[in-house]
This record gives C-alpha cells, structure tokens and sequence, in this order.
C-alpha cells in the first residue's frame, strides 16, 4: 500500500493554514484597569514601609496608602542656590544676589533607616546632593512629618572643597544601605564629570550615618575610588543597579570597554561588605547572547551589551533545578540591550540573562588564583595613572578581601556569558524594567517595555515560554525602578512607575480576558487561575450561570490542504485550526487522534483501488469525537513537455514544465540532474522554476517529484556556455524615447526574454524594457523609453539575462533633434540619400529613429548641422514617393517625401558636391603642414641672453630610453574622483560578475591634450597589431602569473579616470576565478607599438608585480590583447592622490596626521630601496590613499593634477615633463637618478606635507631652479613644522648625496617625531613660514655667476 502521511498542522506553517491564522487567540489591546496614582513631575524613586509608598519625584516627595491614595505631600524644591549659601541655609534673602538661581530638585535616592528609628532619608540633585531624614511617625496617617532635619554638618568639613554629606549627583547615583557593626552604612556610586565642583564627590565609597543622625562621614579617610580627572567625560561610569549577597557588595554599570574605546559594556563591581578601605574591589563585564545552538555554542552569536534593568531574588524550585542551583541561592536577572554603535544609548533589541550569584564569585576567584599564578595584569587604568600594576604571589582567592593595600584591586578583562531565557523573543523590543517572584515552584518575570507596555512570562532555561500577560500600562517607558510586595500571600501585588504615574498589579495578573481562544486560555500559567467559561475566559468566581472547565476544549476544523494527491502517497496532509489540544498539556493526544483516507488509516492501498483518478473519503477523529468529513482526490500527475530545453551554464533559465494535475499533492520539487530548480509557480497544467548553475556543458535529465511520485520528462536539458555582451550601441537616447540599443556578442540566443534596466537618479525613475531578437537570434534590439517631458539626463543602464543583471554602465539621454520639414518631395538617384537638416547628438542618431517608406536607413552619416540617410536597397526600385518619418516611443513625426529616379537623370548636385568636398580637403592638409612647420620652430628656448638646447632635454631622453614602463609613469591625469561614481557595480551579483559584458580593446579610443601643444592626438592607435606569439617562450612562461586575460577584465570605456602621454586610464572590473568582481584602474600604454618594447615592458613588469609592500601600489597584473597595445591593472584607489587629499579644505588634517602620511611614504620607500629601485619622482602627487587612508606609494599619473610650474617640459618626440622642483641637485647636472636622489625627493615631499599641497618654490622659474639651489638656498621651514622635522629635510637636501640620509634612517626618526608629538595643530591652506633669516642653510658650490651658469648648463 502507498500511504499518504497525515499532518496535523496546529501550528502554523509553510505558508498553509491562512484561515487558522486570522484567528486570533490573544488580544493585545485589551485594556484594563489598576489602582493608579499621578503626580505633576516625573516620578524619580519609590519605597515601601508599613504599606506606605513613598514617591520621591521633582520637587516633591508625595506617601500614599495601599490603594496608591494620597496621605501627604512634601514641599523640596525649587531650591534658591547660591554659591555664597551653605547646604543647608535658606538662601531666599540672597535672591537678588548675582550668581544666584532656582533650580528644580530631583528627588534621586530615597531610603527607609530604621536602626535609629523609623526615618525616610530623601537626597535630592540640588544643594549639592545633601540629604534630609524625615522621621515618620507610627500610626500616623499622614506617614511623614513637615519638619525634616538637613544631613549637613559644616564643622566636620574642615578641608575645602571636602563634603562626606553629599550622597546625590545630578548625573546619576546609586546607594545601597546596609546595617552592620552597629552603624548604618552607605555604599555610593556616582557618576562624575569633569565639570568644576563646589565640594568633591568620589566614584565610589562607603560612608556611616553618624550616631548623631546630623549627617554622613566617610567609613575611614581611604574609604573611596576615584576615576582620575583627566578620563571622567572620555569614560563616564553609569552605576545602575546595586545589591547585596552574603559576604559582598556588588554594583552593576556601563562604562566604556576600555580607556579609548568607543565601546560600551555592562561590569560588575564587587566590595567585601566589611573592607573599609575598598581595597577587595574587582570588576567584570557580563554579557546577554543568543546563539543558534544553546548546549553547543555557535560562532554566530549575538551580543546584547548594555544594562537596563537588574533583580536579585531566589528562583523557584523548577528554575533552580535547571540551573543545577539551590532554591537558597541569589540569581542575578538582567534586561540587556544592543548599544547604537559607539554610544551607550539602546536600539529596541533585548535579552534576559540569569546569573548566579555563586557562579560569578566563582569566576572572581578564579581569575584571582591564576592572576597570582601567571602574574597577569590588574588593570583598572581608569583609576590608576601607573600601567606596571601585576600580581605578585602575595595573596590567595580563598580568603581575599582586598589584602592589605589598593595593589589587591582588579579588572577582569574576560565577560561573563549567559544566554537569553526567552530564545530571542525580546529582539524586536526595548525592555526597561524586570521584577521577578515565585509562586510555587515556578518563577515568573515581569517585564515593561519602552513603549508602556507590561509583560508577564514564566521563567525556564529548557523550554520556550510564550508571555501570558502583554497589555499597554501607559504611554511612557516603564521605570527600571519596581517594587514586590507579599508574594506568599494571593494578594500580593507589584508597584510599577511610567513616567509621572504610579500603578498597583496583582502578581497573579491583570485577568482572563485577553485570551480568545479555549486553547490558549487552558494553557496558560497555572498562576492566572484561569478557565473556559463556555465562550469565554474569566477566572472561576466570575463564569456566573455557566459552565467553567479547565480540561477540555471543543477543536475547530478551518482549513484542510490539500485536497488531492498522486496515486503512489507521500501526500502531507495539513488539518487547520485551533483548540487541538487536551488537556491542560498543551500538546495533541495520539491515542485519542486518528486520521483515515478511504477505509484506511492515513492510508491509500493501491491494489484495491483503480489507477484513474477517484475520491476518496477521508475521516478525521479528534478527542473520541467524529469532527469532519471531507473528499480527497486521487490522481496520476503526467509530464507533457519542458521549454526551453538549453539554457547557459550560469543558471537563470526560466523553465516551463507542461502537463496535467501537476498541482495535486503537498510539496514538489523539480530536479535538473540531481539540482533542484527553483520553483517560481505551479497550476494544474505548468510548473515554472529557475535553473540552476553549472560548472560545465552538459545535458542533464528533468524530473518532477509531487510527494512520492516521480515523473521524468522525454527531454533533457543542455547546459551551454554563457551568453557574453561584446558590444552596445548607441549609449544615448533621444528624450522622446524610441531610439533603438543595439547589444551583439556571443550566444545570445540562449537569453530568454531580454530585458534592459534604465534607471535615473533625478526623477527618480526605473524603466523595464523588452528586448527583441534579430538576425537569427545573434542580435538583441531594445527600444529606448520616452521621459515624458522631462529634461534630458544621466542615467545607469543594465540588462537582464535570465533573471540575472548583467553588463551595468553608463546611459544618457539627449534633447530631441529639430527636423526641418520640406514639403517638396525630395529627388534622389538610386544608390546616393537624401541630405536632411538636422540639429543632433551624434552618438544618438544610429537609434534607429528615422525611417523611409517605413523601413529603417540602411545607414546613417552625419556631417555639421546635417544628417545623410542612405536608403535601403530594396526600396529603390519601387520608383514611388516614400514617406520620411522621425519616430519616437509614442509618437512619429512626418518630415516630407522622397522621390526615387533613374541614374541617367540631373546630377549637378552631386558634382557640385564633390567638387566643394575636394576643395576643403587640400585647405585642411595646407593647415596642418602649417602646424607641423610652427612646431618645429620651438626646438631652443630662450634663456639668460642666449640660446642653448637644455641639459634637460638628454634628461628626458634617458629617462625614456632606460624604462619602457615610463609609459606606465606618465604625469599628466585629473582627479578621477570627480569622473568616477563611487561603487558604480555594487549591485551586480556574483553570477552576475561572472557574465559581464567583454568589450573589445582594440576599439577603445581617447582624446587628451598634450599639455603644450594646441592639437589633440589619439592615444590609442587602433592600428597597432602586435603578434604576441613572437615573444621568447621562456619570457612569456615567466611573465604568466601577472597576465590577465581579456575575459578576466572588463573596461568601462565611457568612464575615463586619466589621461596623459601613455594614454588613457580607464574604470575597469578585474573577474576573479571564484566570480567575485575588483574595481581597479586599466591603463592604455599607446606609445608601445613595436615587440621589442613589449619585451622590455614585460620584464620590468615582472619586477613590479613582486611589489608587496603595504605602502606601495603594486601591479595586480597585465593585460595582452590580440590587438592594440597592452594594458596595466592596477589597484583602485578611493581618496585619490595625497596633494589632493590634503589640500581638499574639508579634510582639515592636523600636524600629527600629516606626519603619519610621511612615515607611511618613507616605509614604502625604504622597501623599494631594498628591493634596488629607483622611484625618479617621488612626490605627493604621486603618492595614492586607498580606502583606509593608507598611504601607497605610486609611480604612475593615474589621478595627478598637472602644474605648470612645477614641470619643465621639453619639446621632443616623447614630450614627456620633468620634475625639476622635486629632483636633486646632482640629478639636474648629471642626468643621473639613484636612492640618495629619491631621499632629496621625498626631503620635498615632507614639506609638500606640512604646507598641505603648496607649491614648491613658487617665486623660482623652473629655468632658474638649478641656479637656486647651487647657491645653497632651500625651500624655507613651514609654519607648523617641528624644528626637528625640518632638520631632517635639510639632511635630505644636502648637496653631496653620500651625506643624505638612508630611508631606514628616515622612517626610524619621522616615526619617534611623530611618537612623541602631542596636540591637535591644524594647517590651513594658506602657508606661512618661519626662521626667515636661515633662508641659505647650505654654502654656495660655486662663487662666480658665470661658474653657476656653467653649473647649471652641464
């Protein structure tokens, strides 16, 4: 027999069940009503003393009886303060006394002290946090009396500023009292800032109520801990919550992690209860998680770090024993939040955490013994200047309580972990208040929220309990401050303040009514006393006439899915509804549940029944009861057919399976191989699904599994290569729409409804476009959308292949062009167009938008002002007058007629044409002989008087002629990052990245000035044909591991970041092997056209890509193309070049920052001297900044602005410039760069820094730079810079370069400059300079003038 599982779907899930789920079984909005009380200000604390609440709020401390009616009201602010008025004085005669205010009194701390007698102590946030005690009378009905007595005793503050009576601070405190030895003690934490104080108050300390009862002393004079001034607003404690248990005092903060660290976390303080003198203090963080697996912990872990709320109580015997803890031991629960980052301010996400107590002392002991045994570190650098505090082997865990000096103190590093109770319930909720009783052996929480909303939830470590209580309190957060009074006793009750109100609970809840189903209301906490009172929930003395039961309950059918299912079983069937279960259990009875299909039970005997199709009744028993009847249909699914039957090996593939009750049943899956395809939708006759990736072509089996049956398809599926873009034309679009994008490449026929992405950021506004085939399905065609009136811009194009985006780049549209109509027909011979006026952009006129006879040009010229459409072949011979159209997305306007004639008849016009076009040829070649005439002439430059070829000009010439991969080096380029969007190809996926479109490099072109000639030259010669299989093998073997191939590399022609002499610098994608995507930089090296230079470029390559150095851009590969010159990957950088970074006015780098980039410069130096390189142009323009602000030294222009003066250029076949204002003395005469010259260099680049980008000698002629510095003179010391920094530039402009430096010995003395540095100095822009009389450090080489000429002629 095939059976057919039967589920019963109580719960719900898998998307079933729909009907079942609007039932809703708990009412949320239920409102309910408690004794309330409200004062006018917000309420700061509460107590509770012989059933008396004290309220202590704003400016007024309010006593109300049990039902929360108010006995009395106490008057404590405004308070007058001044600062010529003591404490405890009336300052109101001092009113018009300057400096004098009113201020509003917080009333922070309230105590109950009944050691001398029964004395409510009120300690406000005015008069310097002093308190008063208000002795409350027995039997009194008021509860407290008028004449409070102030805690102040002046003659016991004899030291200035010295005040042990002050307890309160307006920043937050937290007291906890303790009578023990005969005396009231108090242990205060408060938190400190570094604002001035009339009278000191320490972080924490430990203070007696004197015998006298007219104020506070400190316990002994050491008993207190301060956090040293300098670090209280950089590391504020927050003390929030403080108990005690057994031997110990503990407190519960949130404070930084460490000294510096924008992060927060909660800490447990922990004091011996009798050590005077604080020296057993010890703090450890704690920390709430959730994690995937609760025995097991996963790395996949979240952290809910910042306190809200504490309770210390003993836990029910169910919890305790969960724990594996006794009922007489204290448990810790905990409210955590997640911080916002870098603040100690809650997001709306919580967890509660248990802690026992004995486990966390247990952890303190532990960390003590092995602190003593390792001699680890005490820590505790926010209270202690000295950081040389470790253990020694001078005390034992077992008896620590401070040892005898402030050296026992410690901080544990390591946190405390414990897990959520409520397995992430609280994630999506800010709770701010927890109070947790027992009732029985069972622990219950009670939990307020920040919206006011109150909760009530059974407490487990094994088991997930759901809240039994959740309804709105109030509108204000719910105070972390709460009260719980008589839990033996049924009346027991919990006081819950929200803002300016005051709210009594009953523990066992606020009633029945919010649970709407049977279901829920039986399975409830036993604690609410809840039962079914025939169609509702109450408690039992309020079901009046009718039946109350807490055993069963009558289940509702909603819903049964499905309906129907294949012959051969498996069929999962889901039951909808509520009321399943029995009893009080809360779990479906087996024994009392049966399901049948057809005579069986749950099952389908195949034997006995016919293959075609039948229905078959289906029995459901629940409870000893018949509940439902209902048809179950049987029937045989069949697979006709799959399409398309090939698809690209990268998946996406939409694929339609075709046949009958292909719906039937309650789950199916459809297999490609042994891949699951991913289901879109199914009906009765198709499935749609996904196909999967694959990594190679082949052809795989489909089948379909509807439960246990299994059908195959007659055809398999083929996987092929992918589909890969190799060209879009046009990139522009007429406003109007309509304009045709052309995409060719390879394989395109496996795309399944093409569709292209538009999408622009100004409106904003997406278009979906529908792409066609053409040419036998190697062509797709999309028509361009129209704006609809809106003004022509930017915009991002991609397009969709099979589900996945591919091919993201740049799109824009255009204005529409203005036709000039004729309504002459005009007259054309066979073979040559029609000339049409026309005002166009010219990249958008192949869109394919002008038509004749309607039929698209068969190709389109355009000339100034003018547009030539040539008509197709086959409408020649028609003879007739054919219209001429412009036509758009929604619209085509009518331009005229053509007429088509013989070619015997008038050809005037056309001689006339040739001639004139003949006649402008031989004009624009006179031109350009006079161009290259006028260029010719600049071969000398006028100099002193005379006239001589510069020594510079052999300077260029080496330069060239020693490295090939000066091309990779150029100096021309702008900022890239103002041409560059930032993470243009974020949004690409990795399957995506995979199928990018592969543009052709041979079809690149870039038009860039030259910097000193009026022409323009293209700096990509498309004609260059360089047969890389010429080069050696050995070579080409060598060179493998830094060659990247065309179909790894994707340039983005429309985005040019750079331009200089080497070519073009181009955004590119690098194609990883696992299919991720890397921005990078390509550069086009033009000038490269012979296989001799690839050679040499290719071993000079070699070198560079062993660059590796985190201060030094290296070469992430090379590319070689089949045609066109090579092409140089390099890493993207972000922030640009360092000139531009620093003088960007926004940046506002300080001196220390500045120094930092200098030491980063002078590592990347010092590798490249070990590595035996010679840089030639150090400079800052030539230094790059990634992401991270990491300096890379670079040795390209691929984001560098040019400065005339700071280049002298020279006229020669390369046209190459020269850095003469950075270059060293003896490389200006000798033409000869080495290491010492580069220090000379970098020497430039350091005041280039501290100057933030000015311009190196900007009074001295490039001509006259030689002269300059043979007369001993150097650049003049900056405003900000160190004297010792600007010593060590001079060192780098010695004129010998043997007595330079060594860049070990640079970034060894920078590094101390900068470690010892203090202040945060900012330069501005403009530079200014000091010691003005040291403009000559170094004596003159020569004396005579004539000798520096010669000098300088060399």
């Amino acid at each position: 027999p095939a059976p057919v599982t039967g589920l019963l779907a109580v719960q719900l899930s898998h998307g079933k069940c729909e009907e079942a789920r609007k039932n809703i079984d708990f009412n949320l909005d239920m409102k309910y009503n408690f004794p309330d009380f409200s004062t006018g200000t917000v309420i700061q604390n509460v107590v509770l003393h012989n059933q008396i609440i004290y309220l202590g709020a704003v400016n007024k401390i309010y006593a109300l009886n049990s039902n929360l009616e108010m006995l009395s009201e106490f008057k404590t602010g405004p308070v007058l303060e001044s600062p010529s008025c003591l404490p405890c004085d009336n300052c109101e005669a001092k009113a018009n006394v300057s400096n004098s205010v009113w201020k509003d009194n917080s009333n922070i701390v309230l105590l109950i002290e009944t050691f001398y007698g029964d004395q409510l102590i009120s300690c406000g946030s005015a008069r310097n946090g002093v308190c008063h005690l208000h002795n409350i009378q027995q039997g009194s009905s008021s509860g407290i009396l008028e004449d409070p007595h102030c805690l102040y005793s002046p003659s016991a503050n004899q030291e200035p500023n010295q005040c042990p009576d002050c307890i309160a601070s307006p920043l937050g405190t937290r007291v906890l009292m303790t009578r023990k030895d005969g005396f009231v003690k108090l242990f205060v934490g408060t938190t400190l800032s570094s604002a001035p104080q009339v009278f000191i108050q320490h972080s924490l300390s430990i203070k007696r109520l004197k015998e006298s009862e007219d104020g506070f002393q400190l316990l002994s004079d050491r008993s207190f801990l301060d956090i040293l001034p300098k670090h209280r607003d950089g590391y504020p404690i927050k003390y929030l919550y403080a108990f005690e248990s057994g031997a110990y005092v503990y407190f519960l903060t949130v404070q930084h992690e460490s000294l510096g660290s924008p992060l927060f976390h909660t800490k447990i303080i922990r004091i011996c209860s009798s050590d005077p003198y604080l020296y057993s203090y010890l703090e450890m963080p704690l920390e709430c998680i959730i994690s995937e697996k609760r025995k097991k912990r996963s790395a996949n872990i979240e952290i809910f770090n910042i306190l809200q709320a504490a309770y210390v109580t003993k836990p029910g015997a169910d919890f305790a024993n969960q724990m594996r803890i006794s009922v007489e031991e204290d448990v810790l629960f905990a409210v955590f939040a997640k911080s916002k980052p870098g603040s100690s301010e809650p997001t709306n996400q919580s967890a509660v955490c248990a802690f026992a107590i004995n486990s966390i002392n247990d952890f303190f002991r532990q960390f003590i013994d092995s602190c003593y045994n390792k001699g680890l570190s005490k820590g505790l650098h926010h209270f202690y200047n000295s950081s040389a505090r470790y253990c020694v082997n001078e005390s034992s865990s077992e008896t620590y309580c401070g040892g005898g000096n402030d050296g026992s103190r410690m901080e544990i590093s390591i946190s405390v972990q414990r897990l959520d109770l409520f397995f992430g319930q609280f994630r999506n909720v800010l709770l701010t208040s927890i109070a947790v009783f027992t009732k029985g052996k069972v622990t219950v929480a009670n939990l307020g929220t920040a919206e006011g909303r109150l909760i009530q939830v059974v407490v487990s470590r094994i088991e997930r309990s759901t809240p039994h209580v959740n309804f709105q309190l109030d509108s204000s957060p719910v105070s972390a401050i709460v009260l719980v009074e008589r839990t033996a006793d049924p009346k027991g009750y919990i006081i819950v303040l929200t803002g300016n109100r005051v709210t009594k609970m009953p523990l066992t809840g606020p009633g029945c009514d919010h649970f709407l189903s049977c279901s829920k209301c039986l399975t409830a906490s036993s604690l609410m006393q809840c039962g079914w009172c025939t169609d509702q929930c109450s408690r039992r003395e309020e079901c009046i006439n009718k039946t109350w039961t807490q055993s069963t309950c009558l289940p509702v059918i909603s819903e049964v899915s499905p309906l129907s299912g294949p012959i051969e079983g498996g069929t999962k069937l889901s039951i909808c509804g509520r009321d399943f279960a029995t009893l009080k259990s809360g779990r479906i009875s087996a024994r009392m549940t049966s399901i049948k299909v057809g005579k069986f039970p749950c099952k389908l005997d195949a034997n006995r029944t016919n293959i075609a199709s039948r229905s078959t009744e289906v029995f459901l028993v629940l409870n000893k009861m018949l509940t439902a009847l209902f048809l179950f249909l049987v029937q045989n699914p069949i697979i006709m057919s799959i399409s398309p039957t090939h698809g690209p090996k990268s998946g996406g593939t939409l694929l339609t399976v075709t046949g009958n009750h292909l719906n039937s049943g309650s789950a199916r899956e459809v297999l490609i191989g042994a891949k699951l395809c991913d289901l879109k939708s199914f009906s009765e006759t198709r499935i749609e699904c996904i196909t999967p990736p694959h990594s190679s072509i082949l052809m795989c089996p489909v089948a379909v599994k509807i439960d246990s049956a299994v059908r195959k398809a007659k055809s398999n599926f083929t996987y092929m290569e992918n589909p890969v873009i190799g060209n879009v034309y046009p990139l522009q679009s007429f406003a109007s729409g309509g304009s045709t994008i052309t995409v060719s490449g390879r394989n395109l026929n496996l795309v399944h409804s093409p569709k292209m992405v538009i999408s622009i950021d100004k409106l904003p506004k997406v278009f979906n476009v529908s792409c066609k085939y053409r040419d036998n399905l190697k062509v797709i065609y999309c028509k361009t959308p129209s704006l609809n009136h809106f003004e022509p811009t930017a915009a991002k194009a991609s397009f969709i292949f099979n589900n996945v985006t591919v091919a993201s780049f740049h799109f824009g549209f255009v204005k529409d062009p203005l036709f000039e109509t004729f309504k002459i027909p005009k007259v054309i011979t066979k073979g040559i167009g029609t000339a049409l006026e026309i005002n166009i952009d010219p990249e958008a006129v192949n869109g394919r938008v002008l038509t004749i006879g309607n039929r698209s040009c068969e190709q389109i010229r355009l000339k100034p002002n003018r547009l030539i459409c040539i008509v197709p072949g086959d409408l020649l011979s028609t003879g007739n007058e054919l219209d001429v159209e412009w036509k758009n997305a929604i619209t085509s306007i009518h331009l005229g007629r053509v007429q088509i004639v013989e070619n015997h008849q008038d050809v005037t016009g056309l001689v006339i044409g040739v001639v004139s076009i003949t006649l402008l040829v031989i004009l624009l070649l006179g031109v350009l002989v006079w161009m290259c005439k006028l260029k010719q002439s600049k071969g000398v430059v006028r100099y002193d008087g005379g006239t001589h070829t510069l020594h510079l000009d052999r300077l260029v010439n080496t330069r060239t002629r020693n490295s090939v991969t000066a091309e990779m080096i150029s100096h021309e380029s702008f900022d890239y990052r103002t041409t560059l969007q930032e993470d243009q190809f974020q949004n690409l996926t990795q399957a995506a990245a995979r199928r990018q479109a592969q543009f052709s490099h041979s079809d690149l072109t870039c038009i860039a000035s030259s910097g000193d000639s009026d022409s323009t030259t293209p700096l990509l010669q498309t004609q260059v044909n360089i047969n890389i299989g010429s080069l050696d093998s050995e070579l080409l073997k060598d060179v493998q591991h830094m060659v990247v191939s065309s179909e790894e590399l994707m340039m983005h022609t429309s985005e040019v970041i750079g331009r200089g002499h080497f070519g073009c610098v181009f955004h590119g994608t690098l194609l990883t092997q696992d299919g991720k995507s890397t921005h990078c930089a390509v550069k086009c090296l033009n000038r490269i056209t012979d296989i001799d230079q690839v050679t040499q470029f290719l071993k000079e390559g070699i070198i560079m890509k062993d660059f590796k150095h985190t201060n030094v851009l290296s070469l992430l590969g090379i590319c070689l193309p089949d045609q066109g010159s090579p092409l140089v990957v390099l890493p993207y950088m972000k922030h640009g070049d360092l000139r531009n970074f620093i003088r960007e006015e926004s940046h506002n780098p300080t001196v220390k920052d500045l120094i930092g980039f200098g030491v980063q410069v002078s590592q990347g130096m010092e590798y490249l001297a070990s590595k035996k390189f010679v840089h030639r142009d150090l400079a800052a323009r030539n230094c790059m900044l990634d992401e991270n602000y990491t300096v890379k030294v670079a040795d390209f222009g691929l984001a560098r602005d040019v400065y005339e003066k700071e280049y002298y250029s020279i006229n020669n076949k390369s046209g190459a410039k020269l850095p003469v204002k950075w270059m060293a003395l003896e490389s200006l005469q000798t033409q000869k760069f080495t290491t010492k010259s580069d220090v000379w260099s970098f020497g430039v680049l350091l005041w280039e820094l501290m100057t933030r980008g000015a311009p190196a000698y900007p009074d001295v002629d490039s001509f006259d730079i030689t002269v300059y510095l043979l007369k001993g003179r150097r650049l003049l010391q900056p405003e900000y810079c160190p004297d010792s920094l600007y010593d060590i530039m001079l060192k780098c402009w010695h004129p010998k370069p043997e007595m330079r430096p060594a860049f070990s010995e640079l970034v060894s003395k920078i590094a101390t400059i900068l470690s010892t540095f203090t202040g945060d100095h900012y330069i501005q822009l403009n530079a200014t300079y000091v010691n003005l009389d040291c403009t000559t450090p170094y004596p003159p080489v020569v004396s005579s003038q004539d000798n520096l000429d010669t000098h300088a002629r060399v």
